[in-house]
């Protein structure tokens, strides 16, 4: 009968010698294998158990120095004539960033200064020809005076002379020398010499009245045109501090310049933005200004850690820059609200896109150690600094959770193991 077996292997099999050596049943590369699932499983379990999963959110924002960022605004209406500053530019408070010109304000200062100038003209020519007129009416009254001063001296001879002839006249008509008609016609005489004598005093007394009435008119016609003369070089002195005032764009803090909105040439009104400045601080930190979307803000808190991705930073080179929030607003904020805070109207518009965000302001924790002087990630961070105004995203670590807590629902829905998980004790950050 013919076996299925090879005679060879039956040989074998048959031979006692071989009865003494070992059946290799498994490999040594299978042990390798098995004994590396096992580590990843005992790894993946311990993992699970100890290790920590951050439940974060993200924003985005900007990284500004601690001072702040004001706005310089035109306070009048015109035309920029130059402007005094440059973009990065450092400027002290009181400086003179840009001149604007006022043609209408330029115009009204023309006007008022030629009648200023006609005006003094006027006063200096009624100051020089009223004293000359004043003169010629004091002489004319001079002479007038003299004569009455002669009509009066011989009037005054006349009564003198004509009181004797009554009192000769008297005697002569009590005697009967002379008439009664005579007699009475010579003290006609005298009473119409004293008559003439009065008449003469009031003359004179009118032209002593009509000497102080010139005197007086032309003083007042010099006090009126002094006084006019003197309101409008107050016009024209306010009307100058007014031009002077609006014309100078004046920075009210200390900072530097980081945009400059107009350029020379430019028409501007009251309100319209001239330079946006960032404040001088003598601590020279920075904050960041972050805008998280209306979903996650209720879940960030005071203290909690953030991590900082600047703009200009590879993260998967240098690492993260960690912070702490410091402040989370109660309501959303509007967009006037954002531009308050922001200063940008790009960047504004673009975390407007995510609805009405929560502001977050965030300090980053500072290191010395590294040239940033802030703490990252990695030992030593980048090899530059980072600036203020520089755009950056954020990670907010609102909670931790143990591994083997996200597969608890499962293993509670088919087969009701419920694993006994050490409470996490959240990490204290300064």
């Amino acid at each position: 009968m013919q076996t299925p077996f090879r005679k060879s292997a039956l040989d074998k099999m048959s031979s006692p010698e071989q009865l003494d050596q070992l059946m290799q049943i498994t490999n040594p590369r299978s042990w390798i294998i098995l004994v590396s699932v096992l580590l990843i499983i005992v790894t993946g379990l311990i993992w699970g158990f100890v290790g920590v999963i951050r439940d974060t959110i993200d924003g985005r924002g900007i990284l500004v120095q601690t001072g702040g960022i004001y706005d310089i605004f035109a306070t009048s209406a015109g035309q920029v004539e130059v402007i005094l500053c440059e973009e990065e530019d450092s400027v002290e408070q009181g400086d003179v960033i840009a001149i604007i010109t006022q043609p209408e304000l330029k115009k009204a200062l023309t006007d008022i200064s030629q009648r200023v100038k006609e005006l003094t003209r006027q006063y200096e020519e009624l100051e020089s020809f009223g004293a000359k007129d004043l003169q010629l009416q004091q002489k004319l009254l001079a002479e007038k005076q003299d004569i009455l001063e002669e009509s009066f001296q011989r009037v005054k001879d006349k009564i003198t002379w004509l009181i004797e002839q009554v009192e000769v006249g008297e005697g002569l008509f009590e005697r009967g020398l002379i008439t009664k008609s005579n007699y009475l016609q010579t003290k006609q005489s005298l009473s119409m010499a004293r008559e003439e004598l009065s008449h003469l005093e009031n003359q004179s007394k009118e032209i002593e009245k009509s000497e102080h009435e010139l005197e007086f008119f032309q003083k007042q016609k010099l006090d009126n045109s002094h006084q006019q003369l003197n309101a409008l070089e107050r016009d024209k002195q306010s009307l100058i501090g007014k031009i002077d005032r609006d014309s100078k764009i004046i920075s009210p803090y200390s900072g530097r310049v980081l945009d400059i909105s107009i350029d020379v040439g430019s028409l501007v009104s009251p309100g319209v933005q001239i330079v946006k400045l960032e404040l001088a601080d003598d601590k020279k930190k920075l904050k960041g200004i972050l805008f998280v979307s209306g979903n996650d803000g209720k879940k960030v808190k005071d203290g909690m850690e953030v991590q900082i991705i600047p703009g200009p930073v590879k993260p998967e080179e240098y690492g993260v820059m960690y912070g702490v929030v410091r402040y989370i607003s109660e309501f959303p904020s509007t967009t006037q609200g954002m531009m308050q805070s922001l200063k940008n109207d790009q960047l504004v518009s673009q975390l407007s896109m995510m609805g009405a965000p929560f502001e977050v302001i965030v300090d980053p924790t500072e290191d010395i150690k590294t040239l940033s002087g802030y703490k990252w990630s990695s030992p030593d961070g980048p090899p530059f600094h980072i600036e203020s105004n520089t755009p950056c995203a954020v990670k907010i670590t609102v909670g931790r959770k143990r591994p083997v807590s996200l597969v608890m629902p499962f293993l509670k829905k088919t087969i009701g193991l419920v694993p006994v998980v050490a409470p996490l004790t959240p990490s204290k950050t300064s």
